[in-house]
């Protein structure tokens, strides 16, 4: 049951063709019959992220699916399979889109698209920029900053460092962080570390926040790229006062590893993976926005979140401070003076993303030595749909405190 306090998110949709130089915009796809408007719609309260509900929301209304004869409708959930590759490629244009504000619980995206795209001529119309600018100058004034570079220079820079090197993760992970975190007029940018993508000097100077994914991998395993994502890793830390550097899962683990911490495997306790909602007992933080979160709570503490790995964090690193425990494992979430914040758990998974993309996996991973993990799963998603989840209230912390 996830649980947020937050209005519907209502999302606008304004593809655009670029000109010939980095800065010219040629034309805008626009609604036919209703005075230039964008493409709307609301977000689906079991979409993991804004990018998800917009990647739907544009294959929707403004796509000839019958053009795509790949792109697969799943009935049993009314979206798409999101691990198909021209679902991919489409997700991955609202990964890169530029957005913008509409008001509160409004946002807009700017996919850049192609005259390639086999758009709905009977919903759509293609409309030169200057109109598009008379129409909706506020919007236009965004787009259009957005692709200027020496307007971008002075804007937030955030990473995501992209862990997983499983094909079938592409675009996922960002699609997931960037889609909760990101605000209009910040830049966020991907970096796959397993293909030795790191941040530039200068890039480094100016870093704001970083965000180490997930991944199948293992922070003890013998892996080229390890040790220098770590030394990088280690040395931001401990030279870069002001870069917030948040690891989920895998990235808690490996920042742990880096900075001398222990990982381990789990004892699992007859199941093959940690993949529930966890009760996790929070502890008083030297993050004062993270203290609010849990006094907002007002359930003693107690924090609710969706897991899924089968190693863990068996000792900090020195000078890390624990204050997050739970049932499966001490080391739930971890800190460092206020700047580096951890955790096992998946904020970016909810119930529908467990569901949905995670469990068919895992299903198929499991079934040749868990003869019962059909029941297993069962359970889970049972569990994952009658419990609190507290997630949204965690990942409006955080968004809070990568940019405080």
């Amino acid at each position: 049951m996830e649980s947020s306090d937050i209005p519907k998110l209502k999302i606008s949709i304004v593809p655009f063709v670029k000109g010939a130089d980095y800065s010219s915009i040629e034309y805008v796809y626009v609604k036919k019959e209703s005075n230039l408007a964008p493409i709307q719609g609301e977000m689906d309260e079991r979409e993991p992220s804004p990018i998800y509900a917009a990647t739907h929301i544009f294959l929707d209304n403004a796509i000839e699916l019958s053009k795509y004869p790949s792109l697969e409708y799943q009935k049993e959930y009314n979206d798409y399979n999101w691990d198909e590759q021209t679902y991919i490629q489409f997700l991955g244009h609202f990964v890169e889109a530029p957005i913008a504000e509409q008001g509160e619980n409004h946002i807009v995206f700017f996919p850049k698209v192609s005259e390639l795209f086999f758009f709905k001529e009977s919903a759509l119309q293609k409309i030169p920029f200057d109109e598009f600018q008379k129409t909706e100058p506020k919007l236009a004034k965004e787009l259009i900053d957005a692709l200027d570079p020496k307007i971008t220079e002075s804007w937030p820079l955030f990473v995501i460092m992209v862990c997983d090197p499983t094909p079938d993760w592409t675009n996922q992970y960002e699609a997931l962080y960037k889609g909760l975190y990101q605000s209009p007029r910040e830049k966020w940018k991907s970096y796959l570390v397993y293909n030795y993508q790191f941040p530039t000097e200068d890039e480094l100077k100016k870093l704001k926040g970083i965000v180490v994914s997930g991944s199948k991998l293992s922070a003890y395993d013998k892996v080229e790229w390890f040790s220098d994502f770590g030394a990088l890793l280690k040395s931001i830390i401990n030279e870069q006062s002001t870069t917030k550097v948040y690891g989920a899962c895998f990235g808690a683990q490996f920042i742990a590893h880096a900075l001398g911490g222990k990982v381990s495997q789990m004892n699992l306790k007859g199941i093959p993976k940690c993949m529930n909602r966890e009760k996790i007992a929070l502890k008083e933080s030297q993050i004062e926005l993270l203290n609010q979160m849990s006094k907002e709570l007002s359930l003693d503490k107690e924090f609710l979140a969706v897991e899924c790995h089968t190693d863990h964090v068996e000792e900090p690193p020195a000078g890390a401070k624990v204050i997050g425990t739970s049932e499966m494992t001490p080391v739930e979430m971890y800190e460092i003076g206020k700047t580096v914040l951890c955790t096992q758990f998946h904020p970016e998974f909810n119930a529908y993303y467990m569901q949905k993309r995670l469990f068919p996996r895992l299903t198929k991973l499991y079934k040749p030595n868990w003869s019962n993990i059909d029941e297993i799963i069962d359970a889970h998603v049972k569990q994952l749909y009658t419990t609190r989840c507290d997630n949204a209230k965690f990942n409006s912390f955080l968004k809070k405190w990568l940019k405080s």
